[in-house]
């Protein structure tokens, strides 16, 4: 919202454009803005030992 200085409605459309051309859940594109924003990186890791 910040960026494109959209209201709350228009951010949510966006993010639920960006979920389907990406085939995800929108719960999973919004935590990946939210971190890389943030600038956090909490990207999961499978280790098998």
């Amino acid at each position: 919202m910040a960026q494109n200085r959209c209201s709350h409605d228009a951010a949510f459309a966006i993010l639920q454009r960006a979920a389907s051309a990406r085939q995800m859940k929108l719960h999973d594109v919004a935590a990946s803005l939210i971190s890389s924003v943030s600038g956090e990186n909490n990207i999961p890791v499978h280790f098998d030992p």
